[in-house]
């Protein structure tokens, strides 16, 4: 039996809620890290539910991270069978078991900036820039180039380069996407 002395009265009430999806809601320094823990513990000990069937999703990796090792805290036995994960790395793991991609089709961004330097060096005038410069521009490029992939608005993708750059942008993206389908093909 769980000991729930520990808990006010509205985390009693989330740990001990019943079906379905328990979106938990508060401030920071509240506890909703002790009360998600203790749940996952309840879930586990009281409800029966196997830990493998459990799924923890996170925003950022440190939280999955923080919430793993204070969950591996008060039941380290359970602790790696209980899935935690960011929305990213979740979504990530399904598309590579759905076999939707593989991993060789997603570039790291050390990947990208390999693959974008020679085509500003071909396009834009880095001579005038030290290697520092050159590699926030491609930063800068990178960055747009992902927003433009993400709304289709040149526009404000093109607002996120220098005056200078605005100019080279649809020539570089083309060069840059023609790059990246070369580099993924086996």
């Amino acid at each position: 039996m769980s000991d729930l002395t520990c808990l006010n009265a509205s985390q009693r009430e989330a740990v001990t809620f019943g079906e379905g999806p328990l979106l938990l809601l508060a401030g920071p320094g509240s506890g909703k890290t002790f009360t998600i823990t203790q749940r996952i513990l309840y879930l586990i000990r009281e409800r029966r539910i196997t830990p493998e069937k459990l799924l923890v999703i996170t925003f950022t990796r440190e939280a999955a991270l923080s919430m793993r090792q204070r969950f591996a805290q008060i039941s380290p036995q359970e602790v790696h069978t209980v899935n935690f994960g960011t929305f990213h790395s979740v979504f990530y793991q399904i598309l590579l078991q759905s076999g939707r991609i593989s991993s060789g089709n997603i570039l790291n961004d050390r990947q990208k900036r390999d693959l974008i330097l020679p085509i500003l060096k071909k396009i834009t005038d880095c001579r005038k820039r030290s290697a520092a410069e050159v590699t926030e521009l491609a930063g800068n490029y990178l960055a747009a180039i992902g927003y433009y992939k993400n709304t289709g608005d040149i526009e404000n993708s093109r607002k996120k380069l220098p005056e200078e750059e605005k100019q080279h942008f649809s020539r570089i993206y083309e060069a840059y996407e023609e790059a990246r389908k070369k580099y993924r093909r086996p």
